[in-house]
């Protein structure tokens, strides 16, 4: 489980190993022995990748002071668990089962829970648990430091977002930390707990930026 302290996908390693290993050409897109290249597309997940999820920790700071970081912490481990516990749910066979939540539910449902949790510790009033805030923290992630730089290096590769992630989650920080030039398409909204990248998936973000057309960008 990742908890901020360390990445699951840096996206500077994958900089520094392209610059070390294949000098790309933008129109011949083959490497310096004249082969083509061998990675068809870099693909990251949105949130612990390229996106600093513990950025709200500023705003829980701000409506209970002391308890912002621990506030933080609740909410990821339960957007983990929760997303843990309707995959395991949808593997269960048998009768006809309600729609999978997607990730925009299991975020505000987790976030439920850590609210409930601090206003009974601190003895606080529902009115003021500052939901709104905090959920519009999460439209406003921040991306770590070397992100730009990073997937700027990349180019002229197609750079995607694979995310469970809705497309209504994604879209404002990458427009608003004006990372949407860096990347050419999200694959977003699979339900919460599938799996972020199988062949198909695989397959279908290498077909549809293939890096031999010019890679067309919903993102901007």
């Amino acid at each position: 489980m990742n908890q901020g302290v360390t990445r699951k996908c840096n996206p500077s390693f994958f900089a520094v190993a392209a610059a070390a290993n294949m000098r790309c050409d933008a129109t011949t897109r083959k490497d310096s022995c004249g082969r083509p290249p061998a990675v068809d597309a870099l693909v990251f997940d949105a949130y612990d990748a390229l996106f600093d999820v513990h950025s709200v920790t500023a705003m829980a700071e701000r409506l209970f002071p002391g308890h912002g970081a621990r506030l933080s912490q609740l909410w990821r481990t339960k957007q983990i668990e929760y997303t843990w516990l309707t995959s395991l749910m949808a593997q269960d066979g048998g009768a006809a089962r309600a729609p999978r939540p997607d990730f925009a539910a299991v975020t505000a449902m987790s976030l439920d829970y850590a609210l409930d949790y601090a206003l009974a510790s601190l003895r606080l009033d529902p009115a003021s648990s500052g939901r709104s805030q905090l959920q519009d923290a999460y439209l406003s992630l921040t991306p770590f430091p070397d992100v730009a730089d990073a997937l700027a290096a990349l180019a002229p590769r197609p750079r995607w977002i694979l995310s469970n992630g809705t497309l209504t989650m994604l879209q404002p920080p990458v427009r608003n930390a004006g990372l949407a030039r860096h990347i050419d398409d999200h694959d977003a909204g699979r339900p919460a707990g599938a799996p972020r990248l199988t062949p198909v998936r695989a397959r279908a973000c290498t077909a549809r930026r293939s890096p031999r057309s010019p890679a067309r960008s919903r993102s901007r």
